[in-house]
């Protein structure tokens, strides 16, 4: 690949572009990084919003400023760089390359058009037709380097049939600075390249214009001579530069070329391999058609009786597994009935047990009233008969008294005459009222004590038809009554439990048996389709078999051949 032709447009575009020092005189002695800081801020001021807002994503560190700038805008392109650097000669021309076919192709920009528009023809030429050639393309290396090949082409045409003005030798006076040309100097290149085509060259001859009567003096032979030397210099400098490349390109060649011959190496290797496997797999079918000759008729009919008997086997098997679930589907149904049944009767045992927990708990509030009531009786009894002992002792002692005078007895047989008397009768008669609210209340405790009696024996009953595990109180009291109806409570919630459980496991075991039937349909959709297998390998089997005797009289034939 011939890139001496791209290198010098490249240049002629780096500086027309004047974003650095033209201090260099080949690509690499470019400072890449300056150049695309001033590149990517020139991009940024003519750019649109949104090529603003994707430039702004980018990183600002100096190093790996063009990298990611590559692997953002060009993924396809892979630069070959040493320690995070693009430092290689082809990398540098790729770079430049890019950056110039990004600013006027992938983000057009007016002020590099105008850039261009100020380059010569031919480099116009030259950078048009690498446009055309690169639209809509990947850029990889490989495609790079076939654009540019092609655009030497048009170069070497453009300057075959093109005569640009030369640089006379004795119109300047040897300039210092001169070995900082941005562009080679040789006698072949520089025809290709008009002297205004140079910032510094272009300024030296308007300060010569301005400034005529400061002309240097006309050049002598040994000027001649050092211009002619320098001159040299330059050219062995650029040729030494092109061996340079050309060996770095040649080097990449021969590295690319050694990595192709190892692929194609492994690449036979793996051939080798497969062929082997080939020729195994064909010796081993071959001996499997030569066993298939000696298999007899009746072995197909003996496989074929050893089916029949397995599937008989599964037909016996699916109709066992059909029955089963039949059997558990009864008893499934037998047990959800049993479970709502005894729901039911747990709803009504526990109204029941409720029912009867308010009335014992009237009942003990009656009989706690009825025992202080009492309580108070007999201490208002307790009251009255000591009062009525000491009324009566007064009333003896006042009766001997009265004894010894009949006036005094006459006067005691008339009732409200004396006051001791009118005391005694109010007595009595208070009495006669307390001793009949002690009879109503003895009655009302012996109707407790019956209904007391009942409640005990029904729950007696109820725990000895129930089968209730408890001990039977001697006496009956409310205590008693209120732990026997909590032990009902607690054995109607065991129940409750267990047959919540039974529900959970007969919904598991229908689970199963959905799953038993699902499986017993696939086995006899199985079975179903084995008869129809074994019918089509059956009218395989003579097929095979001729196959099989066409391949021994081939193989017997090739012997035959090579004998």
């Amino acid at each position: 690949m011939d890139t001496r032709s791209w290198r010098k447009v490249l240049l002629q575009w780096i500086g027309e572009c004047h974003f650095i020092e033209s201090n260099y005189i080949t690509l690499e002695q470019s400072d890449l990084d300056s150049f695309f800081s001033v590149f990517i801020q020139k991009i940024q001021e003519t750019e649109n919003v949104k090529g603003k807002n994707e430039l702004q994503d980018q990183p600002t560190e100096q190093s790996p400023l063009v990298q990611e700038f590559l692997a953002h805008n060009y993924p396809e392109f892979i630069a070959q760089q040493d320690d995070k650097e693009v430092d290689l000669p082809l990398d540098c021309l790729y770079v430049y390359t890019l950056l110039l076919h990004y600013s006027c192709v992938k983000k057009p920009s007016l002020f590099f058009h105008n850039i261009c528009n100020k380059l010569p023809e031919l480099t116009q030429t030259c950078i048009a037709s690498f446009f055309r050639e690169t639209v809509d393309r990947l850029l990889t290396r490989e495609y790079l380097s076939q654009a540019i090949a092609n655009v030497a082409v048009v170069y070497r045409q453009g300057v075959s049939t093109s005569v640009s003005p030369c640089l006379p030798s004795s119109s300047l006076s040897p300039d210092p600075r001169s070995d900082d040309a941005p562009c080679p100097s040789t006698p072949s290149s520089s025809s290709s390249q008009p002297s205004s085509s140079t910032p510094q060259l272009r300024n030296h001859r308007e300060q010569l214009r301005l400034n005529g009567c400061e002309m240097p003096p006309p050049s002598t032979p040994k000027t001649e001579l050092l211009e002619q030397r320098t001159k040299e210099l330059r050219g062995i400098r650029t040729q030494l530069e092109v061996v340079r490349y050309e060996k770095a390109l040649l080097e990449e060649q021969q590295m690319e070329k050694d990595e192709l011959i190892k692929v194609l190496n492994k690449e036979k290797m793996m051939a080798k391999m497969e062929l082997e496997k080939l020729r195994n797999v064909k010796l081993t079918e071959e001996h499997h058609d030569n066993e298939s000759h000696h298999i007899m008729p009746y072995e197909f009919e003996h496989m074929k009786g050893c089916l029949l008997k397995e599937i008989g086997l599964k037909e016996s098997l699916i109709a066992e597994i059909t029955d089963k679930l039949h059997d558990l589907r009864v008893e499934n149904s037998e047990l959800s009935e049993k479970l709502n049944l005894a729901g039911k009767r747990l709803l009504e045992y526990t109204d029941r047990i409720r029912f009867l927990e308010s009335r014992v708990d009237d009942l003990t509030r009656i009989v706690s009233s009825r025992d202080v009531m009492i309580s108070s009786l007999e201490s208002d009894k307790q009251e009255l008969d000591k009062c009525l002992k000491e009324a009566r002792d007064d009333l003896h002692n006042r009766i001997e008294v009265l004894n010894a005078s009949s006036d005094l007895l006459d006067c005691s047989l008339s009732p409200n005459t004396t006051p001791e008397n009118l005391a005694s009768s109010v007595i009595d008669k208070q009495l006669r009222e307390k001793e009949h609210e002690n009879a109503e209340l003895k009655e009302k405790l012996l109707n407790l004590n019956n209904s007391q009696r009942e409640l005990c024996q029904a729950l007696s009953s109820f725990l000895q038809k129930h089968n209730i595990d408890h001990e039977f109180p001697v006496e009956w009291t409310s205590s008693s009554l209120l732990s026997t109806i909590s032990a009902i409570e607690s054995k109607f919630v065991n129940t409750l439990e267990k047959s919540t459980q039974m529900k959970k496991e007969c919904d598991v075991q229908s689970v199963c048996v959905e799953k038993l039937l699902e499986k017993c349909k696939l086995l006899s959709v199985s079975l179903g389709c084995q008869p129809k297998e074994l019918d089509g390998f059956e009218a395989t089997i003579p097929e095979a078999m001729e196959s099989g005797f066409e391949s021994s009289r081939e193989c017997k034939k090739k012997k035959k051949k090579k004998k």
